[in-house]
């Protein structure tokens, strides 16, 4: 199951990948668009760059390096928007190839116009500049290995035509307006564009990486407590980051009375019925009032309030939602919905130590302690009492009393408590 999450997440970092590629080729076909607009303008336009050429086809030679390489990134970004769709990966030796291709178009055309013009001239020309887009753009691809490819392509390249056309066209230096070697040079300063471009590209990968593994473990915590908690309780654990923690809290236990009388000559699916009219309304009561559902236990459950979330009114929340648990079971009796039933409810406000327990198969938040024991304890003397509802004197100390009049009933030994317990009835 962890190795299925694993491999999920990288399947969503490769698609994000394939995004930004896509997106990549769609800015570079912007590019190409914008400079065969320019190149159009001034050659038939303008017409003051056609009268530097010496070939006339010149102009027609970059024309066409436009198109040729306009209409290769149109059918790149087909292919690309193809594999993303059906949310294939592009194969490796296809990305590699495209990035050698590309990186080598401007060189190709820089060798023609040395070649057609004999002149080395063109070494000073703003096709310079289109080698740095090409960088630029390249760290979209977001693969290291891939920007490294460019990297070598593109200074070598250009390393390559300048020492070709220096030597065929103009071996005494006397076109070229520095020598030779600041020439060269640029192909050294092409590449540390193209590795800054690498290390952009592995800071954005790590980053989207990062982000990846955090909507994946947010992931993880809403499926692991979804059944549980609301969204800010989540939001909450996320925050904490799974962290243990002792925390005073409010627990409660909630029981039916009777349950396996009541349910021993009904069907299956009624049983099902049965516990779902009642827990339903019961949960969402709970969750109301700021606590949580850990446990449902067949004829009853356990709820926590003040954790994971903090609340300051945690113990005044548990009492609400108890008698908010009591009025909603009238209500259903009196309505027909169930049976007339009878819950038990104990609340018992200290100390507990709460995390998240378990494995990569099964996990759980975990409230544990004393005060969890002696919450299921109280629920349970309801029945000495004849009562519904009782809390400890650590939750009742907490109360307004001038909003909250309860009853006190008087010290209780529960088992397997050494200490007698203080209650108070509420209902």
């Amino acid at each position: 199951m962890k190795n299925n999450a694993i491999d999920l997440a990288n399947r969503e970092l490769e698609i994000a990948i394939a995004k930004s590629e896509y997106k990549r080729i769609k800015i570079f076909i912007t590019a190409l668009l914008l400079g065969l607009l320019i190149m159009s303008f001034n050659f038939f336009v303008i017409r003051d760059t056609t009268q530097f050429f010496k070939n006339e086809n010149t102009k027609y030679l970059i024309m066409a390096w436009f198109v040729v390489f306009l209409t290769y990134e149109t059918t790149g970004l087909a292919i690309a928007g193809w594999f993303l769709k059906r949310k294939i990966f592009v194969p490796e030796f296809m990305k590699a190839g495209n990035v050698i291709i590309e990186a080598s178009f401007p060189g190709i055309l820089l060798a023609i116009l040395c070649y057609v013009e004999h002149t080395v001239i063109f070494l000073d020309s703003p096709l310079m500049f289109f080698y740095f887009i090409l960088i630029i753009i390249s760290s979209m691809n977001l693969e290291v290995r891939l920007g490294l490819i460019t990297a070598l392509v593109t200074s070598g390249t250009y390393f390559l035509v300048t020492f070709w056309a220096i030597h065929t066209f103009d071996p005494q230096n006397q076109v070229l307006h520095f020598p030779p070697i600041l020439y060269y040079a640029r192909s050294i300063f092409m590449m540390i564009a193209a590795l800054s471009a690498v290390y952009v590209t592995n800071e954005i990968k790590n980053r989207t990486r990062v982000s990846f593994d955090f909507i994946k473990q947010k992931n993880e915590i809403e499926m692991l407590f979804g059944q549980q908690v609301s969204k800010t309780v989540v939001d909450t654990l996320i925050a904490n980051n799974f962290s243990s923690d002792k925390r005073i809290v409010s627990i409660l236990f909630m029981d039916i009375r009777n349950f396996s009388r009541s349910v021993e000559n009904m069907d299956p699916q009624d049983v099902i019925k049965f516990q779902n009219v009642i827990f339903s309304p019961v949960i969402r009561i709970i969750s109301n009032y700021k606590g949580i559902t850990n446990q449902i236990m067949g004829d009853g459950l356990m709820a926590t309030f003040g954790a994971p979330e903090k609340d300051e009114n945690h113990a005044e929340n548990a009492l609400q939602a108890g008698l908010a648990i009591l009025k909603k079971m009238n209500e259903l009796s009196s309505k027909g919905a169930i049976p007339v039933t009878r819950v038990g409810l104990g609340v018992h406000t200290g100390k507990v130590v709460m995390g998240n327990i378990g494995n990569e198969l099964r996990k759980q938040f975990s409230i544990s302690g004393t005060t969890v024991i002696i919450a299921a304890r109280l629920e349970q003397v309801n029945k000495e009492f004849d009562t519904q509802f009782l809390v400890s004197s650590e939750l009742y100390n907490r109360l307004n009393h001038d909003k909250y009049h309860l009853e006190k009933i008087g010290h209780v030994k529960v088992r397997n408590i050494e200490k007698e317990i203080e209650v108070f009835k509420v209902a």
